[in-house]
């Protein structure tokens, strides 16, 4: 029989409302791993099929992963900076420009490979959202889908057709993705290769070799 301790996430008191959402998620994490553990006892003492626990340990282990990312995102904090913000003008002759704080806290959803999250953000501008510090500090992506997702569903669509890319991904992590959206990241993607090469310098002509060998082969 297994014997469990729950552990705990200490920090120096007083708390901020941050440290405990943090730690919270942390320990949802670890309740979700023990149960996990207890579980594996459970399917040894029953003789359960390999294939079985393999998947309820995976399944649980996205589970466990998103909890964790909650808690990254609480240790990262809203990007607060300040009562306002003061970002470089639009060309090098443009003064720069002091944005207010906007009143509430802005949300936006994050779909990464353990489910989609709501990330909370700080934003400043007049009256609208002109900029959130947290977006550059976590390079997060213009679209809700992660870097790492669009990478995924990338390396399947090279291969399949976008309805099956979706659904194989689908299989995997139990996530739901429209056609129209991985249609639309393919097309950004190479739009991005383009514009990579496009800023790549021009070789030196001198420096060039002949594109056919002496006998006149590549």
């Amino acid at each position: 029989m297994l014997t469990t301790t729950t552990a705990t996430v200490k920090f120096t008191l007083p708390m901020t409302p941050e440290q405990t959402a943090c730690s919270m998620n942390i320990e949802e994490g670890l309740k979700t791993f023990w149960n996990v553990v207890e579980h594996m006892q459970y399917a040894a003492d029953r003789h359960q099929p390999i294939h079985q626990v393999e998947e309820t340990i995976f399944r649980n282990l996205l589970v466990i992963g998103r909890w964790l990312l909650r808690a990254f995102l609480d240790m990262a904090g809203t990007g607060d900076v300040g009562p306002t913000l003061t970002i470089a003008g639009d060309s090098a002759t443009d003064a720069d420009r002091k944005l207010p704080r906007l009143d509430q806290p802005r949300t936006r959803p994050y779909l990464s490979i353990f489910d989609e999250i709501d990330i909370e953000r700080t934003c400043y501008g007049h009256d609208r959202v002109e900029a959130a510090p947290l977006d550059a500090r976590l390079h997060l992506p213009q679209r809700q889908y992660s870097y790492l997702l669009q990478q995924w569903l990338g390396s399947f669509v090279v291969d399949d057709a976008h309805a099956e890319a979706i659904r194989k991904l689908g299989t995997i992590l139990g996530l739901e993705i429209t056609v129209r959206a991985s249609e639309d990241l393919n097309r950004e993607q190479a739009s991005d290769v383009e514009v990579f090469q496009d800023r790549l310098p021009v070789p030196d002509a001198a420096a060039e070799g002949p594109a056919l060998g002496g006998d006149g082969r590549l």
